[in-house]
């Protein structure tokens, strides 16, 4: 979606919950809705649509928003353990790892769980 590449988050959220209407189970509308509401920092509801992604889908994006959504919500453990679970999935997109992990880059379980071999 178009409004999603340029930022404008809300309007993003609005048309995908409008798709949402018409197939509550398509995974590119659930992922839309993730990464929109991950983007304009809206942990809760991030999580909830990844998830529900998730159950559909194993998608390690998915996992990667439920993981720095955690940590958006200061739960650094969970953040780590999905964290986790999207690098053993497959998730190797290492500077969005560092950007949202940046407070992250001195703890030693974080680097000790990029440094682990894939």
């Amino acid at each position: 979606l178009e409004a999603l590449r340029q930022g404008r988050y809300h309007e993003a959220i609005t048309a995908y919950e409008s798709l949402l209407q018409v197939g509550p189970d398509f995974i590119e509308t659930l992922m839309g809705l993730a990464r929109a509401y991950h983007a304009s920092h809206q942990p809760n509801p991030a999580i909830e649509y990844a998830t529900r992604t998730i159950q559909r889908c194993a998608l390690p994006e998915a996992y990667f928003i439920v993981a720095s959504s955690f940590l958006m919500k200061g739960d650094k453990k969970r953040a780590l353990a999905w964290l986790d679970v999207s690098l053993q999935g497959g998730f190797r997109e290492r500077q969005r790892i560092e950007e949202y992990f940046s407070t992250l880059k001195n703890d030693p379980a974080y680097v000790a769980l990029l440094r682990r071999p894939s």
